[in-house]
């Protein structure tokens, strides 16, 4: 093993530094309080592009990238203050208008009013860093995407399974003689039943996210927006023989995006079914009011109501039921409360148990 002459060192120390200096990778340089290169090793005119007489004569500041100017500035002014600058990166143009990132390892020597730095060329890094970032974004979006997909997707499907529910409800299962046709629509309505079992979880895990992409905004007609609702379910009203009353006389067009408002609507109609009083025809009125300045839609009905004083807060909290109905999942009323204020609306509701219940949704001014 070949060992170190001391001595040897000492004598060629200088030409071992001079080698190291002009030969390694990394750009090294020394530089004055002033702002201006006073020594540059090849590494730096070859990252920068220029020449080493060019560097010497152009003030350090006027090579760096203007938006870094401000913080390089700042960082320099810690560092003659005595704050360590270690890995500090910027960006600097290069003659031919290239940018290219750096990052600066530098000791001032106050006796001499220099300083040492050193640098490494990061730029292939930072693009790396920045193409990753680009496809994080990217994958954020088409995320996005497919969940407001898939939240419209489930929004449009528990309407028509609705519907075909509802339709089995109006069969009458002992004017079917054939057993095979019998047994056959048993196992439809099963399988539909699964289906829907499974939508609602589906739907439950979904509403649990937020949903941060921006919706599409448009002028509706309530009216419109409502008989649609309504054609939707129209088996289960016909099933429950229930009178659906409007009157938009105040006000029928609002600015707010179609699907949150028709599942809206859906879920206050079809709360208002399923908590209808027995033996009673659920009578369901939506109305138009204009409080002031504020517009609202109020949705009442008839039905068994709950103890709204005793509930409070958890109304429209997730998975918050008040019934013993097994059809209950605690979903519909949070989806509303979620989908108004994400609209930059409110909604607040009043209900007497065995009187009915009443929302008031005030839409954004």
């Amino acid at each position: 093993m070949r060992s170190l002459n001391l001595a040897s060192f000492k004598t060629d120390e200088f030409t071992l530094l001079s080698q190291f200096f002009y030969h390694t990778p990394d750009l090294l340089c020394i530089a004055s309080f002033e702002g201006y290169f006073l020594k540059i090793n090849p590494s730096v005119s070859r990252v920068l592009g220029y020449s080493e007489e060019e560097l010497l004569s152009i003030a350090i500041t006027d090579l760096i990238f203007e938006e870094d100017k401000a913080i390089t500035r700042l960082t320099r002014n810690q560092m003659l203050e005595g704050v360590p600058l270690i890995n500090f990166e910027n960006r600097y143009k290069t003659k031919t208008g290239e940018i290219v990132w750096l990052s600066w390892t530098s000791i001032p020597v106050y006796e001499n009013r220099y300083i040492f730095a050193i640098a490494k060329n990061v730029t292939k890094r930072k693009e790396a860093e920045k193409q990753q970032k680009l496809l994080f974004e990217e994958v954020s979006r088409i995320n996005k995407d497919l969940e407001h997909f898939v939240r419209l997707a489930s929004h449009n499907l528990r309407s028509p399974l609705a519907n075909i529910r509802g339709l089995f409800d109006l069969l009458n299962y002992d004017e079917i003689e054939n057993q095979d046709n019998l047994k056959l629509i048993n196992l439809i309505k099963q399988s539909t039943d699964k289906v829907n079992e499974t939508l609602e979880n589906y739907i439950n895990e979904l509403v649990q996210k937020d949903v941060n992409a921006k919706l599409h905004i448009e002028n509706l007609s309530i009216e419109t927006c409502l008989r649609d609702v309504c054609e939707s379910v129209s088996a289960i009203i016909r099933n429950s023989n229930a009178i659906i009353d409007s009157d938009f006389t105040a006000f029928n067009e609002i600015v707010f995006n179609k699907s949150y408002f028709e599942s809206i609507l859906l879920n206050l109609l079809t709360n208002a079914l399923k908590y209808r009083k027995p033996k009673i025809a659920p009578h369901i009125v939506f109305k138009t009011l204009i409080n002031g300045n504020l517009h609202q839609l109020i949705v009442s009905d008839n039905g068994i109501g709950f103890d709204a004083d005793k509930a409070k807060d958890r109304i429209f909290g997730l998975n918050q039921t008040f019934h013993t109905n097994t059809d209950a999942k605690g979903v519909g009323l949070f989806l509303v409360k979620k989908q108004v204020t994400e609209m930059g609306g409110s909604v607040v509701v009043e209900s007497k148990k065995n009187i009915g219940t009443t929302f008031t949704i005030t839409f954004k001014p």
